[in-house]
């Protein structure tokens, strides 16, 4: 199950811009921006569960009253990490995250297994933050003190 609807920024100011119109909520209006939007990824979203991330987003902006929601889904925008600039010891070079993996691995000889591995977890991280998934830092015993 999803963490998240990560919206384009636009789409998600129109539906800010429906459930908080002037004239009453345009809830219907809505919920269709977010079903269309169908957050990232190729996933589809049910009428249901848009249903109930809008409400979810309504009642966390006081407009209506929706208990029991927590379940729902919530809608967020946010930046999306397309490409970073990275230097293996040849210079800058600038590539999106699939070939930010590609780079590691066929520097695995040059730059050894473990930093190799340091960037494929660090695509992973990059990747779950452009999903809208919360992520944070875990310090092992060994580097606590660092």
């Amino acid at each position: 199950m999803r963490d998240a609807f990560v919206i384009e920024p636009k789409i998600y100011q129109e539906i800010i811009d429906d459930i908080k119109d002037p004239s009453g909520p345009k809830k219907i209006s809505a919920i269709k921006k977010l079903r269309q939007a169908g957050g990232q990824g190729d996933e589809t979203v049910g009428l249901k569960e848009a249903k109930e991330s809008i409400e979810r987003m309504m009642n966390d902006l006081g407009i209506g009253n929706y208990p029991n929601l927590s379940h729902a889904i919530a809608v967020c925008c946010g930046p999306r990490v397309k490409r970073v600039i990275v230097d293996f010891g040849d210079g800058d070079i600038e590539v999106d995250l699939e070939e930010m993996q590609l780079v590691a691995l066929t520097k695995l000889q040059k730059i050894g297994l473990s930093a190799c591995g340091q960037i494929l977890e660090l695509v992973q991280v990059i990747q779950a933050f452009s999903d809208g998934h919360k992520v944070g830092i875990i310090k092992d015993d060994e580097n606590e003190d660092r």
